[in-house]
């Protein structure tokens, strides 16, 4: 698992200028400094063609295709992920919607945190089957089964998807502990450093992963099928 990692933090360094796109208009998104209406809904359409059309990109750099542009990955991959995507956030989205008003903000933030690391650990192969298999709702369940029977081995991927999920929550309780001022420009650079992590972290286990996919099919093993990791280093 180590040299997956190693090579999936090349490929995605390789990238880096696509996550900082992506990273800077999910914090605008997200600020509170009155930026217009008609750029902030530009910004969240920007956003959503990028997110599956970055996974996309990995992926069929992974199974060395020939990418075209952003709009042309996003063509054959959004519906496949979104899908995926929302079913994944339900469990967060519960949680905010029941609790958010009995709660202080610090416990709803740590608690949304914690519910995405725990969904993340489970689901970690789920989008690596999205985009390397073509396949949908049934990568839920073949993902979560495989995470199930090859948790040992994937224990370091486990350590990232959960600081992947950690990461802007702590730093936003950071930013509120430490008392900094709460101005849009204090906001928009914290939310920028903290997405730009959690995504880099986010993009090398969906790279690590789906690197274990494709050795799983080079070896001519289905998903599913625990790992012998003595044939993997």
């Amino acid at each position: 698992m180590k040299q997956y990692i190693i090579e999936s933090i090349k490929i995605v360094r390789s990238n880096l200028m696509f996550i900082l796109i992506l990273a800077f208009t999910g914090t605008l998104i997200l600020s509170n400094s009155g930026i217009m209406q008609l750029a902030t809904a530009v910004r969240f359409m920007l956003w959503l063609i990028l997110m599956p059309a970055i996974y996309g990109r990995f992926a069929e750099i992974i199974k060395g295709e020939q990418h075209g542009s952003c709009l042309d990955v996003f063509t054959r991959h959004w519906l496949d992920f979104y899908a995926v995507r929302i079913l994944l956030g339900i469990p967060s989205f519960i949680f905010s919607f029941f609790f958010k008003s009995m709660l202080t903000w610090k416990t709803v933030t740590v608690g949304k945190a914690t519910i995405a690391a725990v969904v993340g650990v489970l689901t970690l192969y789920v989008l690596p089957l999205v985009f390397i298999k073509r396949q949908r709702l049934v990568a839920i369940r073949s993902g979560i089964t495989y995470q199930l029977e090859n948790g040992r081995y994937n224990m370091p991927l486990v350590a990232l998807v959960v600081a992947s999920a950690l990461i802007q929550p702590l730093v936003l309780i950071a930013g509120r502990l430490l008392s900094l001022p709460s101005t849009p420009l204090v906001f928009n650079v914290l939310g920028f450093v903290s997405n730009s992590l959690s995504l880099f972290i986010e993009f090398t286990v969906f790279v690590a992963a789906s690197m274990v996919l494709m050795n799983e099919s080079a070896s001519g093993r289905s998903c599913g099928e625990p790992i012998n990791v003595q044939n993997i280093s």
